[in-house]
């Protein structure tokens, strides 16, 4: 939590403005920035004037109950009571009794140090502000050299290592806040902390309570273990899990679908039956009650869909499970071995994103530390005990096989579009009259509003720049997410009514807001993630005929080619992409052309009627290869 002011700037200063008095978005956000730390500079203060009220109080009240135990205040009130005739029988007994037995003495107030020593810590907090955590750490540990039970010191210490990925010193800085101050609320924190140290531990699985319960398949089913699904989240992940049952269907098989524990009245639905029909295939939902809690380890909730999923799984008789990359990559594999090893059938995990990365939402910090390491090695593990790995990228299949993962054992299938449902269309006049986009050069995204790697802010800043330079441009965002009230507030302050957010839409609707655009541009940033791993989005706007503009990072340049398909720009750069966007809102035959290049490749070469094919052949392999092996005497026991 921030609690100190770092700077404080001027955001009418001069110095910030470039010669041709445009103000970026990044100094922009660095002048709400300084606002924001301005008032908890305020908030900070008064926080110390109260502490110290608290302190001095504590301190008076402590001497008060001090005269009121001690012999001479405690003879004064027996003789105010001897006024009284049974009193007075009774006063040489009570002044014996007082004069013989010690003074209780109240317990002193409370160290300041281990109720809050703000005023020593401030270094450290101002240094957590600017994420410079290692200097954090540093000066935590100043004060603890000198007390060695300060908890303010000792609680700065703890979110900072968090912070910079150090899963065993957050449980230690929490283990010694407890030995000073315990609390049911420290105590569930360490313990959500620990459930993350045992999902990461390679010593820990889930396990199906009871011994290993063989099944007889049933020809063609497949299990799919997914974190979530349609009809109650829309996005890329959704859409193509969703799309991935209906071509196996199509394709023969008999697909039914397990999401993750309390999915979906952990996302505020409440009224849902335990298994509902979506497009012809029955979903599963693992539901705990209303009770379960929502802050539950993650060791104790994986454990709890295994137990569940079992039960499933024994009675529907799979021939294959398939586990999905789940809300933090590997745990649905954890949870497939689980089932693996209970109902003795191969497991597919299909990787469909590196996750190690998303532990922390600072990027340049996103690829190292303990808490990276130990993610890409929990990943790395399930690809291993897996019997067969499925991927959606070339780049990522030689990322996994870097790992040590043998080629052989591991298969592409692409993400697709539904070349039926995705063709141009002429943009309803409604909508573009509803969101104002009547006359104007319209360029967007579609994507979630979550993470950072998306590079949303990249495309609201080079609309800025657009309209700066007298272009009638409106960015349109399409999706929704945690991080929708920042943008938005960048928004407001770059580019004013220049870009529009729709929020999420239904998938069904979403070609609509494809048709709105004269661009579809994919911002991504420079990050791990977003360097190996192909969206979905852009398939579909290359089936709609739109131009497609992308940052210049493996998997989009795989994907555009640039000159061939579409255009690339420097990533994170939005001078480049504002350039970009340009060439071809100047050049209508190359944007006309790169759009009808894109979608007759996405017809020919990216349908999910052919990963139906797919599926089925890398299925009868996967069988046979485990018929051979005799069933492995069971897998993990």
């Amino acid at each position: 939590m921030s609690r100190w002011p770092l700077s404080r700037m001027d955001s009418d200063d001069p110095s910030l403005q470039r010669e041709d008095g445009f103000i970026d978005l990044s100094t922009k956000l660095a002048n709400q920035a300084s606002e924001v730390r301005a008032a908890r500079s305020d908030q900070a203060a008064a926080r110390l004037r109260l502490i110290r009220a608290e302190d001095r109080a504590a301190r008076f009240q402590w001497q008060l109950e001090s005269i009121r135990a001690s012999r001479s205040h405690r003879i004064i009130a027996i003789l105010q009571r001897a006024r009284r005739p049974r009193a007075m029988l009774r006063l040489p007994i009570d002044i014996l009794r007082v004069l013989t037995t010690p003074a209780p003495r109240p317990p002193r107030p409370l160290d300041p140090s281990l109720r809050g020593r703000t005023e020593q810590t401030l270094a450290g907090w101002q240094a957590y502000d600017r994420r410079h955590y290692e200097t954090a750490i540093a000066e935590a540990d100043g004060v603890l050299a000198e007390h060695p039970m300060d908890v303010p010191a000792l609680e700065l210490k703890q979110v900072a290592h968090w912070r910079r990925g150090d899963i065993a010193a957050t449980l230690s800085a929490l283990s010694r806040i407890r030995m000073v101050y315990d609390s049911p609320i420290l105590a569930r924190r360490q313990r959500t902390y620990l459930g993350r140290a045992h999902e990461l531990d390679p010593r820990w699985h889930p396990r199906v309570p009871g011994p290993p319960r063989p099944v007889e398949p049933r020809d063609g089913v497949i299990m799919h273990l997914l974190k979530e699904s349609v009809p109650y989240q829309v996005n890329g992940y959704t859409t193509r899990s969703r799309y991935t049952v209906q071509c196996q269907r199509g394709a023969g098989l008999d697909p039914f679908v397990v999401t993750s524990l309390g999915f979906p009245r952990k996302d505020g639905v409440t009224s849902f039956p335990p298994v509902e029909v979506v497009d012809g295939t029955p979903y599963h939902r693992l539901d705990p009650g209303p009770n379960y809690p929502r802050d539950q380890a993650h060791d104790v909730v994986l454990t709890d869909t295994a137990w569940m999923a079992g039960r499933v799984g024994r009675e529907q008789r799979p021939a294959v499970i398939h586990a999905g990359t789940g809300y933090r990559g590997f745990e649905t594999a954890l949870v497939g071995i689980a089932l693996r090893a209970h109902l003795r059938r191969p497991l597919v995990y299909e990787v469909r994103s590196f996750h190690e990365t998303t532990w922390t939402d600072d990027i340049e910090r996103a690829e190292r530390g303990e808490h990276y390491n130990a993610r890409r090695e929990a990943e790395t593990r399930c690809m291993h005990e897996a019997d067969l790995v499925v991927t959606i990228a070339e780049g990522m299949r030689s990322d996994i096989i870097a790992r040590g993962i043998p080629a052989g054992k591991v298969s592409v299938v692409p993400n697709a579009v539904d070349a039926d449902r995705f063709t141009p269309r002429e943009p309803p006049a409604a909508l573009q009259q509803k969101y104002g986009l009547e006359g104007k050069s319209v360029i967007g995204y579609v994507s979630n509003l979550d993470h950072p790697r998306e590079g949303q802010e990249i495309l609201i800043e080079a609309t800025a720049r657009l309209r700066a330079r007298g272009r009638d441009v409106v960015c349109l965002l399409v999706g929704d997410g945690k991080r929708r009230a920042e943008l938005e507030a960048l928004a407001r302050s770059a580019a004013a009514d220049g870009v529009v957010f729709v929020g999420q839409v239904p998938h069904e609707s979403v070609r609509d807001f494809y048709s709105l655009m004269d661009v579809f541009v994919v911002p991504r940033v420079d990050e791990r993630a977003a360097r190996m791993v192909t969206p979905l989005k852009p398939f579909e706007a290359m089936a709609m005929r739109l131009p497609v503009v992308v940052s210049d990072l493996p998997a989009l340049v795989g994907l555009a080619k640039p000159g061939e398909r579409g255009l690339a720009f420097t990533a994170g750069d939005p001078e480049a992409l504002a350039r970009t966007v340009e060439t071809l809102l100047d050049n209508p035959d190359q944007a006309r052309r790169l759009a009808e290049e894109g979608r007759r490749w996405v017809i020919a070469e990216r349908t999910w009627a052919a990963n139906g094919r797919r599926y089925q052949d890398i299925y009868r392999e996967l069988l046979n290869q485990w018929t051979a092996r005799g069933n492995e005497a069971g897998g993990r026991t």
